[in-house]
């Protein structure tokens, strides 16, 4: 929180934060300090939010599902503050249209998905299933 403090304070261009869902020792889901945290950091001077719907432990082969529900309540938290980008789950132009509608965020990101598959944010007819996408 001191650091994007200091930067928004000393800087000309807007400061933004990707963030992901807190985890406890035990690896459970922190929700109440997540999202205590990101108040603090729009507080702070934060003038965007990217919030990642998966714990810091949530990578490799346990990598898991994106929580859109956690991607949501952020959005009505902080929304109205800052413009909310999320990320987690989005792996075709179908997604990035279902995550925009369930969680109204401003905007998407991805970076595995679309390393993997460029003309993801294109429409190609591309569609998913199985959780792979065919077409």
């Amino acid at each position: 929180v001191g650091i994007v403090r200091y930067l928004a304070e000393n800087l000309s261009c807007p400061v933004t934060v990707k963030v992901r869902l807190l985890s406890t020792p035990g690896g459970d889901e922190a929700w109440e300090d997540s999202l205590a945290l990101y108040e603090r950091l729009v507080d702070a001077g934060a003038a965007m939010i990217c919030f990642h719907g998966r714990t810091r432990l949530q990578k490799g082969s346990v990598t898991g599902a994106a929580d859109w529900d956690a991607m949501k309540s952020v959005v009505e938290r902080l929304g109205r503050r800052v413009p909310v980008l999320v990320n987690g789950g989005i792996a075709t132009l179908d997604d990035v249209r279902e995550c925009l509608a369930y969680t109204g965020a401003d905007g998407v990101v991805s970076s595995e998905s679309v390393l993997e598959y460029p003309p993801l944010f294109t429409e190609t007819q591309t569609c998913k299933v199985g959780g792979k996408r065919t077409g």
